[in-house]
This record gives C-alpha cells, structure tokens and sequence, in this order.
C-alpha cells in the first residue's frame, strides 16, 4: 500500500537490488527468524526533492530459522538507515538500505563481534610485514583459504598463494617497493585503507622491461575479515599513472600522488548522518544528475584527490567541472553502492559505474559503447559538508573498454559462422569476430597476398589490434603512434620494407582459454575452422591472390604452434608459416609438470586465472586428450597427480600432435614450403627457446632449409 509497484530496492550490505515482490520475500525471512522483530527510527532528516532519511535501529529476538542459522533464543540489535523517496501520491519509488550485517551474525554467536581496531591492525601487517619486510609467510596467517583478491584491472585471485604470486611478481619488477599507510577507516569487519607506494622498476613488469623510473602510485583497498582472517579484498591502485610514468603511454600529469591535505576542519558530525549525505549524493548527482547537489553537498572550501587528473588537490570549482566531464561523457551513468564505511568523519563507499560512452574523455572521442567500472572514494566532513574527498577508481579499465571495440582505421571488424564449429560440447560459440588489415592501396584495385596471424593462449581476434593489447610500442616518429599492428604494417609498407598484404586476424579463443587450433571432440573442429572455413570465407569476401603460394600463416605461442601445424598438414592452402615462440616439441613441456603439481596443492579443481601452467595444461588436454567420460572438465591429463609421473597412454596422444614428431609424417609437405621462420626469447619461461631449438635441429637433419633465430627475452 505504500510502496509503488516499480519500487527500486538497494540493500547494500548485502549487495542485492530487489524489485518490491522480492523486497517483500526478503522481509518475510527475517520475520520467520525473528517473530518480535520492530525498526524504530532514531531520527529522520528530510533531503529534499521527496527524498527522506531515517536512522533507525532494529530489534528482536532470533527464535525462528534465519536462512540456514537454527533458533538461538539471542535478542540482537542492529543500527542502520533507510534513504526513501516518495513520489507525489506519497508513495515510496525508491529505497536504499543499509546495516552491519556482520553485527547480526556475530550477536548470532556465528562468530566473535568485529574489532575495527584489531581489524586495522591485522590490515597493516599485510604492508608493513609482507609487502615492506618481504615476509611471504605471513600470507597464509592472514589470509584464509579461500580468500578472494581483486586488484583491478586484473582478474580476481583465489587462495593466499595467489596472493604471493602477485606481491612476488612486483617485488621482483621493483625490488625497493614501499608502501606508506595514509589513512584507515573501520567499521563492522570491514578496513579501507589509503595508501602510498613508491619504488625503482627495476624488473621486467607486465612485459613492460625494466625503465629505473623511480614511480608513484596510490591506492584504496577495502578488506572483510572474518574470524581474524581477510576473506576478501579489493584493491584499485593508479594503474594508468604507474604505465605513464614507465613510459608506456604518454603522460598527462606531472604529479601521481595525493596532493597536499586540507586544513579545513569543523564538527565532524556522526556516522549516520554523514552516511545519508553520501548515499544522496549519488543518487541525486551521479544517478539524477543534478547538478545543484554538489553544492548542497560540499563545502566551497572542499578539495578532491583525484591522482588521474592532472592538478592534485582539485579545488572546489575544478573539482566539479572534472565531474561534469563524466557527467557529459556517460549522460546514462548509474552508480552503484557495492559497500559503506563509516567511523568518526569519513564515510568509504565501494562502488561500480555503468554508462554508455557518448561525449569526449580523456581525448577519446565517443564509441558508444556500454562501459562498467568499478572503484572507491573517501569523504571527510565538517560542520555537515564535504570538505575533501580521495578517489580510486579502474581507470585503466575503462579506457580498455572505451577504446578496446575502437579498431584503428584501416582494420576492419569482421565476423564469420564457422560450420566446423557449431554444436561444440563446450558451447562457445561458432559466430566468430575477426580482425583485417587492409593495406593502403587496398580501395584502389587490385589484389593482394594474406597472411594469417594466430594468437596465442587467452588470446582472441584484438589481440594484435592496438598497443593497449599487444605491448608493442615503435619510434615515436611513426605516423601511426597508436595504431598497433595497424601501425606497424603501414610504417614498414610505407617505408618500402614490406610489401602490400592483407593480414587475418581470427578468434581461435574457447572456454578453456584457447584451441590449439585442433580438431577436438570437446573443444570442435578448430583446425577445419581456420583451413576451410576462414580461408573461404576471406577469399570471397576481400581482394585476395586465392592460391598458397600467396597465402602464409604465422602466430604466437599456441598460435605459433598452430601456424607450424595447419601449414605442415595443409601445403595446398598454406605456401609459408612463421612460428614466434611456438610449442614446437610437447616432449619438452614434460619439465614443466611439476610446476602444475605445485599450483594445485589441494587438488585438481580445473583450469583458474591464478594458476597460469595449470589452466595451460587442461586447454592442452582439451584439444589433444578428451574423455568426454571423465567429468567435470571432460579431458585426461597427462600426469598421475599428485606425483608429476606422466601417463605414458595419454602422453602419446599428445605427441600424436607434436610437430616435431609430425615431420616423419608430414616432411615432403613441409619440404614444400616457399619459407619456414621460427624464433624464440632465449629467457622463455614456457621453454619455447628449447622446443624452437629442437625443431630447428629436427629440420637441418632432414634437409629442410628454414630460418631460424634465439633472441635474448622472454615469452
């Protein structure tokens, strides 16, 4: 009766945006679990524009099923606060909810009440101990078992371990890494902390090599512990300013870190109060926007930490002006509150953005795409208004995203239906984008050779498309600075160091992260994919010379393993192949075994992000040794886990896909080949430079003339 039929409900302590038929089961729990339970508001605030804020503090006693929680007889009590809005017939359209979830739990006797102070405490071990004093151990005290970590824009972690794969990775990139604790804010069993980092690059990072640029970055990480062990975290560090500072990209600031602090001080007012300004100015200004709130909202003195744009502190006026750059960049964005912390002046929030990508950002002109992103910000108060506020946010991510369907001019977006992929067991999909390069006389006639470009292992069509992806950066007098492999062909053809061509960029990704470009009776017919289908599928639809003495192949890692195996099978399609990297001799991917064994100390739960050797293994099982008999990954490994001893039956059907051992089949068709190139890095930690080697040995004896090169990198 008092709330409207399309009623929005936001329970943030729980994550969940329910509709009123869902609110209202939601409710019905709590009434099963607690028969007396009665809300009684502590005061209410009227916000305007129909808005209303009640602080309110609920009570009763747990003498029915709660969820699974069995009667416990204990009275609880936890405070709270309902941000309504009504509409002119009175009825309430909106309603955020908020409450110390973990409170409630504890009062259940599920576990001890959260200590915010020992929770700080346990918090600044992570960066005193582990990250400044270098102590992995401590990693497993604090961290529980099945911890999750999110350090955007990376992919989540699972598993202490994982932890120490990531603090192990930076501390070997820079050995001198130190982190400065600014600020903790605690409530309930949740940490946020402001931070500092400072260190030399003095290692190779994220493939970037060493600069010794001695760089800055900040961060806000949010952590829950639960029974004095950090359950999950998630971390959102400058990203885009530490690849600035590299070098990678181009700066556009001169200072990346938080600026001078503000001498603005006041009444700091309560918790709850400054929580309801916090949750109306998203609503009002970032969801509703409008505009008056910021004022309403903040102090004319207030300053905003926003390391991402240049000018650290950003005073008031620029403050909202940078806000409003978004505001008419995303005109649709939605804010989302994932989290709320509040002690003593500052209130933290987490939060995910979503937006389509219509006006000019950062000199990105709109793509018009659906943009997602995620990050955190602190406020303090005085005297009831903002006065200053910290912001970190996945800004690199959402550049990724905004620029990532943005294909250089001259790439084309294209997509084929592959019959050799449909009705796949894994279900992906048989619709497959690709990318291709058309050289710059393409639109004046003629026709041109193609070469086929084959990407490696979590790869997909874009994957050489753009610098962002492949890594790969040239002289800065390039005319075509930012254009990836786009780029590249044109200041090589334009140079006269390259003749014409038109480059094939095909998806060969599946949900095991890749296909080995084989035929599989899991993963589907890859292999027909590419040599019949693509194939096809160009030469009718673009200027091709249709014959394989025009036609290479050549790729990267798996797709360097894949250009060696389709051009030895396939001399009729396939005139020339190069191999960068390639998985040439499987024998050699023995040695690496007990690197497997050693990501999997429980147990093998199938292929994970943080487990890199591990998931490599299942998508190689999936394509050389199915077993569509053997539940739940559907494949045969090749070892006896938990002993590293290999399986001598199932080994075999892997080297029946080894190249190497193919020569004795295929060897007057690779004879046949107008040109053979292979390379590798000298430091290749997936053993490519040997597989390489061995190939290149298997060739000179059989008399096979190729080209052959051990450079000094890695993969």
């Amino acid at each position: 009766k008092v709330v409207h039929s399309n009623a929005e409900f936001l329970i943030a302590a729980l994550g969940l945006t329910l509709n009123r038929d869902a609110y209202i089961a939601s409710q019905e729990l709590y009434f099963l679990g607690f028969p007396d339970l009665r809300m009684e508001a502590v005061r209410t605030i009227d916000m305007g524009d129909g808005w209303v804020f009640n602080e309110v503090v609920w009570k009763g006693t747990h003498t029915g099923l709660y969820f699974d929680i069995l009667a416990t007889g204990r009275p609880v009590e936890m405070r709270g606060g309902l941000l309504s809005r009504y509409d002119a017939d009175g009825l309430i359209t909106n309603l955020n909810i908020y409450f110390d979830n973990l409170t409630l739990l504890a009062q259940l006797g599920l576990f001890p009440p959260p200590d915010p102070e020992a929770n700080k405490a346990l918090n600044r071990r992570v960066f005193e101990e582990v990250w400044d004093q270098r102590n992995l151990d401590v990693v497993d005290e604090l961290f529980a078992a099945d911890c999750i970590v999110l350090s955007a824009p990376n992919p989540e972690m699972v598993g202490p371990e994982a932890y120490k794969g990531m603090v192990g990775m930076y501390l070997a990139a820079i050995p001198d890494l130190q982190w400065t604790v600014e600020d903790m804010i605690a409530e309930g069993g949740m940490v946020a902390t402001r931070l500092t980092a400072t260190g030399t690059h003095q290692g190779e990072l994220m493939g970037i090599p060493p600069t010794g640029v001695q760089a800055t970055v900040t961060e806000i990480a949010i952590v829950r512990i639960a029974d004095g062990k950090i359950k999950e975290s998630w971390n959102f560090s400058d990203q885009l300013g530490l690849l600035q500072q590299l070098g990678v990209m181009p700066p556009t600031r001169e200072d990346y870190t938080w600026g001078a602090p503000s001498e603005v001080t006041g009444d700091p007012g309560d918790p709850a109060t400054n929580t309801a300004l916090v949750l109306y100015l998203v609503e009002k200004f970032w969801n509703q926007k409008n505009v008056n709130v910021l004022g309403e909202t903040h102090s004319p003195d207030s300053i905003a930490h926003n390391p991402i744009i240049p000018g650290q502190p950003l005073p008031f006026d620029f403050y909202k002006q940078a806000c409003l750059i978004y505001i008419s960049a995303f005109p649709d964005m939605k804010v989302t509150t994932e989290d709320i912390i509040a002690e003593g002046d500052k209130v933290v929030i987490r939060w995910t953005a979503t937006g389509t990508h219509q006006g000019e950002l950062m000199g990105i002109p709109a793509s018009g795409k659906q943009v997602t992103w995620t990050g955190m910000t602190i406020y303090r108060f005085a005297d009831g208004k903002i006065v200053e506020s910290w912001w970190a946010y996945d800004a690199l991510g959402m550049m990724q995203q905004i620029t990532a369907q943005t294909i250089p001019e001259g790439l084309v977006v294209d997509q084929i239906t592959s019959p050799s992929l449909e009705g796949n067991l894994l279900g992906d999909p048989a619709t497959r984008e690709v990318i291709v390069y058309l050289p710059p006389s393409y639109n004046q006639g003629g026709n041109f050779p193609v070469v086929y470009l084959l990407h490696g292992y979590t790869g997909n069509a874009r994957t050489f498309a753009s610098n962002a992806y492949t890594g790969l950066y040239w002289p800065a007098e390039s005319d075509f600075p930012d254009g990836g492999i786009y780029g590249l062909l044109n200041d090589l053809i334009i140079a006269g160091e390259l003749k014409e061509m038109i480059v094939v960029m095909p998806d060969a990704s599946n949900m095991y992260g890749g296909s080995w470009y084989t035929n599989s009776e899991l993963t589907g017919n890859y292999e027909d994919y590419i040599v019949e289908d693509l194939v096809g599928y160009i030469d009718s639809n673009y200027r091709t010379i249709p014959s394989r003495d025009s036609r290479a192949i050549v790729g990267h890692s798996m797709g360097g393993y894949g250009a060696m195996k389709l051009a030895m099978k396939h001399p009729d399609v396939f005139g020339a192949v190069a191999s960068h990297g390639g998985a040439l001799y499987l024998e050699v991917l023995k040695a690496l075994m007990p690197a497997v064994i050693e990501e999997n100390s429980t147990g093998m739960t199938g292929p994970s992000p943080d487990k890199p050797m591990t998931s490599v293994c299942y998508s190689m099982s999936a394509a050389f040794s199915p077993n569509l008999a053997n539940s739940p990954f559907f494949v045969d490994l090749p070892f006896e886990y938990p002993s590293p001893e290999i399986i001598d039956e199932v080994w075999d059907r892997f080297m029946e896909h080894d190249v190497l051992t193919m020569l004795g089949t295929y060897g007057t068709n690779v004879s046949s080949l107008r040109g053979i190139y292979m390379d590798a890095g000298a430091q290749d930690e997936f053993a490519s430079n040997f597989q390489t080697d061995a190939f290149h040995q298997a060739l000179d004896a059989a008399g096979i003339g190729h080209e052959y090169e051990i450079y000094s990198g890695t993969h």
